[in-house]
C-alpha cells in the first residue's frame, strides 16, 4: 500500500543569503569534487560532490549548521532537541556539497538510517536548476539561492535531470551524539 506522507517540512530563506552564498562559493573554490564514477560513498547523487570533514568546516558552513539547529528548535518549540541535551547529547551534522551540471541528477532515496533530519541549502541556482522533489507526494521545491529545506529522514526525495551547469547545494544529515 502506498500512502502520502503527512510530515512537517521547514522551508525558509536565509536573511543574508547573498553574502553567505558568496562566502560558501569562495570556501569551496579549491575543493576537490569527486565524480559519480569515483563512487567512494555509494551515493545517490549522480553529480560531483565534496564531503566536508568536521575539521574543515568554515565559519560559513558552521553558520548554516547553527541556522538549521535554530530552525529545528523553533519549529519544535525546543522540546524535541532540548530533552537529549539534558543528558549531554548534542546535534552533529555531516555535510556535503553537490555540484550539478547539465544532465546530472539524484536518484530517489531517503535518509532514515542516517539521520534525525536531513536538509538541502541552495547555494547557486542558475536558470534551469532542477527542483528538489519529494517523490511520494510529488511536491516540488523550487531551487532558489538562499533557500533551505529541512525534512524528516523517511521522506523519499530526488532531483530530476538538471538543465544547466553550476547548480550547487549544501546538504546534510542531522544526528545526535553524546
Amino acid at each position: 500500500m502506498k500512502i502520502r506522507e503527512n510530515c512537517e517540512v521547514i522551508v525558509e530563506k536565509h536573511p543574508h543569503s547573498e553574502s553567505l552564498n558568496k562566502k560558501l562559493m569562495e570556501d569551496i573554490k579549491d575543493s576537490y569534487f569527486y565524480s559519480p564514477e569515483d563512487n567512494i560513498n555509494h551515493t545517490n547523487v549522480i553529480a560531483t560532490q565534496h564531503n566536508v570533514k568536521s575539521e574543515d568546516k568554515t565559519k560559513s558552513m558552521q553558520l548554516i549548521e547553527n541556522w538549521v539547529s535554530s530552525l529545528l528548535d523553533r519549529a519544535y518549540l525546543s522540546s524535541f532537541l532540548s530533552a537529549p541535551k539534558e543528558y549531554g547529547a548534542r546535534l552533529n551534522m555531516n555535510i556535503w556539497f553537490a555540484k550539478y551540471n547539465k544532465g546530472d541528477y539524484t536518484l530517489d532515496h531517503c535518509h532514515r538510517n542516517y539521520a534525525l533530519y536531513a536538509f538541502v541549502y541552495f547555494v547557486n541556482c542558475p536558470k534551469g536548476s532542477s527542483p528538489l522533489v519529494f517523490t511520494t507526494s510529488g511536491k516540488k521545491i523550487k531551487a532558489e539561492e538562499g533557500k533551505i529545506v529541512i525534512f524528516p529522514p523517511q521522506l523519499y526525495h530526488h532531483v530530476p535531470k538538471n538543465k544547466c551547469d553550476g547548480r550547487i547545494t549544501l546538504s546534510g544529515n542531522v544526528g545526535m551524539v553524546n
